[in-house]
């Protein structure tokens, strides 16, 4: 009997600390504010950019930096559907966000990307997500195919290829 009251404590822990997108997409009317943003490998400045997406339920704003320098920004107005479509991709891709952590053990990767989400709830909860990717591996707080988030995002920006990826 202790045994099972012991089971059903670490279920319930193990769900609140490790919540998926999808807990949240039924939610989604608390949902205030989705911020994405990519850091790429740290190259030299001239090569090293930083996308930011702010998600809002009417609009997609992108900035674009470089070091602390902002090099271009734009907004797109989006329908109540790609709203709808950016949650979709939470969870199609399994993408969920656990405890914040202070530190991240890269275990020695260096040159890879960094992806983070945080999501902001109308009742002023935040939740932050990190991940970072390099040598195949993924290390933070958030797990899923982050990087098929990005691809979809960047497809919302018109010319976003011509415009702002480096060739």
């Amino acid at each position: 009997m202790k045994s099972s009251k012991i089971l059903i404590l670490f279920i319930i822990i193990a769900n609140f600390l490790f919540s998926n997108i999808e807990n949240v997409s039924a939610q989604l009317p608390e949902i205030k504010e989705i911020t994405f943003v990519l850091k790429t490998p740290p190259l030299s400045p001239e090569y090293y950019r930083e996308y930011e997406f702010i998600i809002k339920k009417n609009k997609i704003q992108l900035k674009i930096k470089r070091q602390n320098e902002l090099l271009d920004k734009t907004k797109v107005k989006i329908t109540a559907d790609a709203w709808n479509e950016i949650i979709k991709y939470f969870n199609a891709n399994k993408i969920q966000i656990g405890p914040e952590k202070t530190k991240y053990d890269y275990e020695g990767c260096v040159g890879g990307v960094t992806y983070l989400v945080t999501i902001k709830f109308k009742n002023k909860e935040i939740k932050k997500g990190l991940t970072y990717e390099c040598g195949n591996k993924q290390f933070g707080n958030m797990e899923g195919q982050v990087k098929k988030l990005h691809d979809y995002l960047k497809s919302l920006i018109p010319n976003f290829r011509e415009l702002y990826e480096l060739n």
